[in-house]
This record gives C-alpha cells, sequence and structure tokens, in this order.
C-alpha cells in the first residue's frame, strides 16, 4: 500500500531547498462510557512569545507562542507557534499544552476542554488521572502529528489498568455521533501482566477494535513516554517510544467532519499513591490553516 506524504513533509522540504540555495546563508539554519469490551476490575499578541505558561493574553497558560491569530482575551485552547489565520501562505507550526506546569492542570476545570473526570489533579509526576477523560479544546483539519508525553508511576509490580490517547471529532456527549481513532493498554505492567493487551480501535457510536495479547511495542513504566498518533489522509500511524505500534486505516463512515481533537483517558487507582496514569503534555505539529477552536462546553 502507497502512503501520500503529509503536506506538512512538503512544506519542509521547500524550505530546505530555497536556504540551500541562498548566497547569504551560512547553512541551514477511551473511557467511562466509551464502549469499550470489558468490565472494570474495580489572534491579540504581536507573536512570538515561545515560553510556557504563555502569553499574558491566553486565558490557558501553555500558550506556545500567540500571535497575531490569538483573541484579544486569549485562546483557551493553549496557543499555537503563530498566527494560523492571518498569514496568506501556510506554513508548520505546533499547538502545545504543558501539564507539567503549575496551574495549568487546574486551568481545565473552568475552560473549553471536555472534562469527564473522577480523580484528577496536579503532580510532580504530571497531570494524574483516574478515571478520567479529557479532550483538547482544538480541532485539526489536515494531516498532522499528535504526541502525548505521559509517565507510568508502577508500585510493586501492581499493574495500571487502562490508559488511552485517541484523535475525535468534535461531538462526544452523543454516542452515536461520535468519531475517533485511538489506542489502549491494559494491565500495563514491567513484568508483564498476564491479562496485558493493548487495542487500536475507530468508531462512529458502535466501533471496531483489533486486540493484541502483550503490552504494547515500547512499553515502558517509571519513565516519561510518548505516544505518537500521526495522521496522513485515512491513515493514521500509532508508535509508543519510537516503536511502531499500529497503523489504522480509517473508514469513511468514521472520519469526522470538521477535524480531530487530541483526547486522552486515564484509569487505575483513586489513590494517587497507588500506581497510576500521569499526563505531561501533549504536543500536535499541523499546517498553520489547518486548526479550528472548539468549545466542549458550549
Amino acid at each position: 500500500m502507497q502512503y501520500a506524504a503529509p503536506r506538512w513533509l512538503a512544506v519542509v522540504s521547500s524550505l530546505v531547498l530555497l536556504t540551500a540555495c541562498d548566497p547569504k546563508s551560512s547553512g541551514g539554519d477511551p473511557l467511562p462510557g466509551d464502549g469499550a469490551p470489558i468490565s472494570d476490575p474495580d489572534p491579540a499578541d504581536p507573536g512570538g512569545d515561545s515560553a510556557v505558561p504563555g502569553d499574558a493574553g491566553d486565558a490557558l497558560p501553555g500558550d506556545v507562542d500567540g500571535g497575531p491569530g490569538d483573541a484579544a482575551a486569549g485562546d483557551a485552547a493553549g496557543g499555537d507557534a503563530g498566527d494560523d489565520a492571518g498569514d496568506a501562505t501556510p506554513f508548520l507550526t505546533t499547538w502545545e499544552y504543558d501539564f507539567t506546569v503549575a496551574g495549568n492542570g487546574d486551568a481545565l476545570q473552568e475552560s473549553d476542554w471536555l472534562l469527564e473526570a473522577g480523580n484528577v489533579f496536579e503532580t510532580a509526576n504530571g497531570y494524574y488521572m483516574n478515571q478520567a477523560t479529557i479532550a483538547a479544546p482544538v480541532l485539526f483539519t489536515g494531516d498532522f502529528t499528535a504526541e502525548f508525553e505521559f509517565y507510568l508511576k508502577q508500585i510493586d509490580e501492581d499493574e495500571i489498568f487502562r490508559h488511552a490517547f485517541r484523535l475525535t471529532g468534535p461531538v462526544w456527549a452523543t454516542n452515536s455521533a461520535r468519531r475517533y481513532v485511538g489506542f489502549a493498554q491494559y494491565y500495563a505492567s514491567v513484568p508483564e501482566h498476564e491479562d496485558a493487551y493493548y487495542q487500536t480501535e475507530q468508531g462512529n457510536g458502535s466501533y471496531t477494535a483489533t486486540d493484541t495479547q502483550s503490552n504494547a511495542p515500547g512499553l515502558a513504566v517509571n519513565s516519561v513516554s510518548t505516544c505518537t498518533m500521526t495522521r496522513a489522509g485515512q491513515t493514521v500511524t500509532i508508535s509508543l517510544n519510537g516503536q511502531v505500534v499500529r497503523a489504522v486505516t480509517v473508514a469513511a463512515a468514521n472520519l469526522p467532519a470538521s477535524g480531530y481533537a487530541p483526547m486522552v483517558h486515564g484509569h487505575n487507582s483513586s489513590d494517587q499513591a497507588d500506581s497510576n496514569f500521569y499526563l505531561r503534555k501533549i504536543k500536535v505539529t499541523y499546517m498553520s490553516d489547518e486548526r479550528i477552536d472548539h468549545d466542549w462546553t458550549p
């Protein structure tokens, strides 16, 4: 099967070629109620600020840069690395939200984020999530790469029941209107738990899933990990700590009409001192004209 190269890759290649030819250049420069098939065992600133927790105009900390594309009150999504709407020529940019910055996790409580929370709060490891689901208030309409940085804390070989990463369309409250693709790990543990398995899924209310009985390739505990989901057309390639887990071809019936938002789910213990899942950061690389801000709490 042949896959089309992501649009942003062509842009980057063109920029490299232009730099090489310039004589003045010195050299380049899933989830409570998600229907999972198991039961629970228990644009205003002039642009360019690069620091997290973000520019002063943002309602939520974590704007990577701001830019003229941010509204006067700040974009509640966290921000992008430039002006998404004001530039005639699209460019490769990033949106990022950092949960290791004090106050960023708590800020979700009154924001445009989707928050279905059992137990959530900020810790030194990241944003503790148990029986909790969150989704960023941004939709990415073209090809992009989403990176989820997280930490699995394992105590005394006690497994982490479930954690999941998804790309979802703009509707979640109505089950039949959901459009998503995702990856989940169950009973994550090192050494491997006898019931461990991982799953890739896609759906539109009802869903289909592919299960594999083992830890996912690249699984690590008690260290920072990254799950990457790269969309190229109808294909989403999922990797964990640099190892490919699976490439999923999303059926037309499961594609959202207006783009994907990054979504995360964590589920293990209501006691934060136990083995648990912690979200540290979400980062998306995309073309600047392919992002829409989205309010999950209209």
